[in-house]
């Protein structure tokens, strides 16, 4: 059994991942994650083909979205030189779970409920220093 979200979108990897980063960041999300340290047992994220986009891989179970992009940012993208932008959503199995993951230099938000989704905390402090 388990639970089934659908994710749609990627996320800008600027600039994009070398081949080698690339290939190593695919394979550790074919690789089962046990003990500590791991959001989960599977990473569903890999960079696309080009190396400019992170994105689910269709994976029917998906569990920790949020903290598997943390991780990856944290363990391939960050000390590479690496910054991701951008934002996917995603629709659970239950009706109104919905909502969007952003990420903006880094910085990882999951906002709930697409519906009324008042976009990441970053959006509403700039509104904020505006008034």
């Amino acid at each position: 059994m388990g639970y089934t979200t659908y994710y749609s979108g990627g996320f800008d990897i600027s600039p994009p991942l070398s081949g080698p980063l690339s290939e190593e960041m695919y394979a550790f999300s074919g690789e089962r994650h046990e003990g500590g340290g791991f959001p989960s047992i599977w990473c569903d994220w890999i960079p696309n083909a080009s190396g400019n986009i992170l994105m689910h891989n269709d994976s029917e179970k998906s569990y920790e979205a949020e903290g598997w992009i943390r991780f990856l940012i944290e363990k391939f993208l960050k000390p590479n030189g690496h910054v991701l932008n951008g934002h996917v959503s995603w629709s659970g199995e239950e009706n109104g779970d919905t909502g969007i993951i952003y990420a903006k230099n880094n910085v990882v938000e999951a906002v709930p409920d697409e519906t009324s989704n008042p976009g990441p905390s970053w959006e509403k402090e700039n509104e904020e220093e505006s008034c």
